[in-house]
């Protein structure tokens, strides 16, 4: 009896695994690769702490999101999942390592073919085993706060070997920051390059819409408050403190197809770590920022990843540059109401990450 259900079960499961597949809209992966790369001495007084080989380890899960509302919101297939890496920056006595746990939008942008290339935008946080210390360790300033930031941007290849496995090959640029909330904060930036495996324990099934909706080439309009804190510097007779940074900004954006658009705009910052800068430095200037922004976003669904180029239009700050970046990642929580955060970059040293709210309007 025992071997009659054995033949049963054996005879019947392709078929019950053949029709799952084609019903599901998301597939399952898990992934394990090995990272190498290099440190980039972004500033003069880090060439020579830069001089190592960070190696790690990443472990991956997640879904691939293959249906056609999928596909529908985006004109794409992705991937959204969970990382864990692990990282020795080469230098234990000095730099010692990071382990970092963050989530991640993956776009394909050739899902059907035998080799699949896709790009990714990542963010989390990270533990950093050893940070500056003006004594024990004054080399590293890259960072000072064991537990600190991480972003990423990754360019993929995956080649199917089998049903249910893929070779997958990557170049990452990770930077790892504590979005300036304690000095000092030069960041770390360190492209790697990982070959791994990924597992996929029901393949993968890829579904177009027979129709798909042509999308409007609307205006967009985006008001948003932006919040931070930052520590200033404790110098002789002062001890550190604790400022923070308000931002509102408003954007009108172009959507050019379904996942482009191009956006200009305003913002404005109201900078309490400047104010108190400036008041330990005795300089009687105005601390409030406005720049001009314009940029790219990607609309992923409920998802938009922008990057802008700033301006500075009114900055007091004597030494200060007249041009930034800021990236950032949100989340269309209804219609109108979204949230976000993003990242205040002069090139390549983030100088803050604040956390957003914001109010979407379309024509």
């Amino acid at each position: 009896m025992k071997l009659r259900l054995l033949i049963i079960l054996f005879t019947i499961h392709p078929f019950l695994l053949s029709a799952q597949e084609v019903s599901r809209k998301k597939f399952p992966f898990f992934s394990l690769s090995p990272h190498t790369g290099f440190i980039i001495p972004h500033a003069d007084e880090l060439k020579e702490i830069s001089r190592s080989t960070p190696v790690g380890f990443q472990a991956e899960a997640g879904f691939i999101h293959t249906g056609p509302v999928a596909y529908a919101q985006t004109r794409s297939f992705s991937r959204l999942g969970l990382s864990l890496q692990h990282m020795g920056f080469g230098n234990r006595r000095e730099l010692g390592s990071s382990t970092a746990l963050s989530a991640y939008l993956e776009p394909y942008i050739l899902p059907d073919s035998r080799v699949q290339l896709s790009f990714r935008f990542g963010i989390g946080a990270t533990y950093l085993s050893r940070v500056h210390h003006p004594e024990s360790n004054p080399r590293n300033i890259f960072f000072s706060s064991p537990v600190s930031f991480v972003t990423y941007l990754a360019f993929s290849s995956r080649v199917n070997i089998h049903p249910h496995w893929k070779i997958n090959a990557s170049l990452f640029y990770n930077h790892i920051s504590n979005g300036g909330a304690k000095m000092p904060n030069k960041g770390i930036n360190y492209p790697t390059l990982s070959v791994g495996l990924d597992y996929l324990p029901f393949g993968e099934t890829f579904i177009r819409p027979d129709v798909i909706a042509e999308n409007p080439k609307s205006w967009l309009f985006w008001f948003e408050k932006g919040f931070s804190g930052k520590n200033t510097p404790a110098r002789p007779g002062v001890s550190s403190e604790m400022a923070f940074i308000l931002n509102a900004s408003v954007l009108a954006e172009k959507k050019v197809g379904v996942i482009h658009g191009f956006s200009a705009g305003l913002e404005f910052s109201e900078d309490g770590f400047r104010k108190l800068d400036f008041e330990y430095r005795e300089l009687e200037l105005a601390h409030q920022l406005l720049g001009l922004l314009a940029g790219h976003t990607f609309h992923l669904g409920k998802f938009r990843l922008s990057q802008h180029y700033g301006l500075y239009l009114f900055n007091r700050e004597p030494d200060s540059r007249i041009a930034y970046q800021r990236y950032g990642l949100y989340y269309q929580c209804g219609k109108r109401l979204y949230v976000g955060g993003t990242l205040k970059v002069h090139r390549h040293i983030a100088d803050i990450f604040d956390v957003r709210l914001g109010w979407r309007f379309r024509t």
